[in-house]
């Protein structure tokens, strides 16, 4: 399995706030949303495999909030898959 870049080695300054933000329970704007997609985008190339990684892939796309990014998150998880 390829292993993606985990978002606490991110060097960019970047993704960390917004994850950050996240899990502080703060709002996310819309470009904090976009941010946090691309870092799933990703965390998904990671060599996941199968129908639930395939439809979680395909689910990236579909998130415009953060209320949207949670289920995302939620439904990785279910199927053991942490990206943060």
């Amino acid at each position: 399995m390829k292993v993606p870049g985990y978002w606490m080695n991110e060097t960019s300054g970047v993704l960390r706030p917004v994850i950050m933000r996240y899990l502080d329970g703060e709002d996310l704007d819309t470009s904090d949303v976009e941010i946090m997609k691309a870092y799933l985008r990703q965390w998904m190339e990671g060599g996941w495999k199968g129908e639930d990684a395939a439809r979680l892939r395909a689910g990236i796309r579909r998130i415009a909030t953060a209320a949207d990014l949670r289920r995302w998150l939620d439904e990785a998880q279910d199927i053991g898959i942490d990206p943060l």
